[in-house]
């Protein structure tokens, strides 16, 4: 099962939608159920998640994210100036649309035993149901998209989890016991059984090295590659230097549960 451009995993479900150019996902909410919710994914490389907000439903998300949304949608702060919580004010569903400026991956975790781990920097936005809390900060698993190292958050609950992914996206299973040592900046999103036993520095040859996680299994793992593979490039030859600005969205995040 691949996490490709329009992810959707529910239950263990993978659907890849991108077979043409500009084909959409539409997932319905079931109206039954108050943790559904309905929405859209389009475009192929910059993609766009449009959800559709039943009266009184709430999601958080970015307020950088946000690139439209209908005049029943209101805003107010959760918790952090960078976060914002969306709610639906008017008597008939609304619609606010979100960016990303990459892939747009959904999960829901009722399909992943109620528990996730994602980059605080791969978070687009969390649905009712779901609750974000910080898990855990590797400083030495430095990227140009990380300059402050890989900050896991831990996403808890039954309801739809939205996230960001840059390039190609794709899942690998780890058996128990199972390793891999993988490059800070490329991990999108975890299953919460993994752990992150240690950070490396990895020898390549004469001279070249790079940090590396070493992923414990058992369970799933996201890997993103743009970027990356020109930092890995970059350290082995020893040129260039990987610090970069502070990143938009600040770190220490804890988000209020959307309901």
């Amino acid at each position: 099962m691949h996490w490709r451009p329009g992810f959707v995993s529910s239950g263990g479900l993978a659907m890849s939608f991108m077979e043409a150019a500009c084909v959409v996902h539409e997932h319905r909410g079931d109206v039954e159920c108050v943790n559904d919710l309905g929405f859209d994914i389009s475009g192929r490389i910059m993609q766009q998640l449009a959800l559709s907000l039943a009266p009184g439903q709430r999601v958080a998300t970015w307020r950088s994210a946000v690139i439209a949304h209908d005049h029943l949608i209101s805003f107010e702060s959760a918790g952090h100036p960078a976060l914002v919580m969306a709610a639906c004010i008017g008597p008939a569903p609304a619609r606010l649309v979100l960016s990303p400026g990459g892939q747009v991956g959904a999960v829901n975790l009722s399909g992943m035993a109620g528990r996730m781990l994602l980059p605080q920097d791969s978070f687009l936005a969390a649905g009712p149901g779901v609750r974000l809390r910080p898990y855990s900060q590797f400083h030495g698993l430095t990227s140009r998209r990380r300059p402050d190292g890989l900050q896991l958050m831990l996403a808890e609950g039954n309801g739809w989890l939205f996230s960001g992914g840059q390039g190609e996206v794709s899942e690998m299973t780890l058996n128990a016991g199972d390793t891999l040592a993988v490059h800070g900046g490329a991990i999108a999103a975890l299953s919460a059984t993994v752990v992150i036993d240690s950070v490396e520095q990895c020898a390549f040859g004469a001279g070249g090295s790079a940090v590396m996680a070493l992923l414990r299994g058992p369970g799933r793992v996201w890997l993103q590659s743009a970027g990356e593979t020109h930092e890995v490039v970059t350290a082995l030859s020893g040129r260039g230097n990987l610090a970069a600005q502070q990143a938009e969205r600040p770190l220490g995040l804890i988000a209020r549960r959307a309901t």
